[in-house]
C-alpha cells in the first residue's frame, strides 16, 4: 500500500465531511488530531525519508485544505476515486477504520447533521459497492 497517498486521502475525506455544514470547526480539528494519535498511527509503521510517520500526511491535507478552503465536493470525490482506483487497499478493516474516523469527528460539534449524515451514508454505500 502507499501509505502517504492513502493517508492524505484519508485527510481530504476528514475534510469533507467536516466541512459538510459550511465550517471546520476547531473541535473537529482537535477531534481528529486525537484519533490520529491515539488510533490511526498504531495501524502501521511505515515513514518517509525524513522519518515522519505517514500518518501524519492526513493532518497535514486537512490543514493544507482548510488553508485553501477547498471544495468539500472536490475532496470527498478525490478520496472515492482513489478507492475505486485501489479496492486491494480497502479491506473490511481499513473500511472500518475509516469509517469510524469519520464517525468520531463528525460527532464532536452538535451531533452528526444531516448534510454530514448524507456524505457517510454515500460512503458507506461505496464501500459496500467494493465488496
Amino acid at each position: 500500500m502507499k501509505f502517504s497517498e492513502f493517508y492524505i486521502q484519508l485527510g481530504r475525506l476528514i475534510y469533507s465531511i467536516a466541512k459538510a455544514d459550511g465550517k471546520i470547526h476547531p473541535s473537529e480539528m482537535q477531534r481528529f488530531k486525537e484519533v490520529l494519535r491515539k488510533e490511526l498511527i498504531h495501524l502501521e509503521t511505515t515513514h518517509d525519508a525524513y522519518g515522519t510517520h505517514h500518518a501524519y500526511y492526513a493532518e497535514f491535507e486537512l490543514e493544507r485544505l482548510i488553508e485553501n478552503q477547498a471544495d468539500k465536493n472536490e475532496a470527498f470525490t478525490s478520496f472515492i476515486l482513489f478507492m475505486e482506483q485501489h479496492p486491494e487497499y480497502f479491506d473490511d478493516t481499513v473500511k472500518n477504520v475509516c469509517l469510524q474516523a469519520v464517525k468520531k469527528n463528525a460527532t464532536v460539534h452538535e451531533g452528526i447533521v444531516p448534510e454530514e449524515s448524507k456524505m457517510i451514508t454515500e460512503l458507506k454505500k461505496k464501500f459496500n459497492d467494493l465488496s
